[in-house]
C-alpha cells in the first residue's frame, strides 16, 4: 500500500485515506513501544496505524496513481 490509496477495513467497513508512511515511527502502550508506520486519515481523525492491520486488517478500494 502506499500514500495516496483509499483503503476499507474488512471487519468494521471504515473507509480511509493513507497519508504517510514513515518506517521510524513507533507508537506507546505503557512501557512498550511498536513500530506503526502508517498515518491515515479516516472520518473525524487522523490516526498511526500499524503496518499488521493494515497489510492483513484493510483492503486497497482505490489506489493511487
Amino acid at each position: 500500500m502506499k500514500v495516496g490509496d483509499l483503503i476499507k477495513c474488512k471487519v468494521f467497513g471504515d473507509i480511509s485515506l493513507i497519508v504517510e508512511i514513515d518506517h521510524n515511527h513507533h507508537i506507546s502502550y505503557g512501557l512498550r513501544r511498536e513500530p506503526a508506520p502508517y498515518l491515515v486519515k479516516g472520518a473525524r481523525t487522523l490516526e498511526w496505524l500499524t503496518a499488521d492491520y493494515i497489510e492483513n486488517d484493510c483492503e486497497v478500494i482505490s489506489e493511487s496513481r
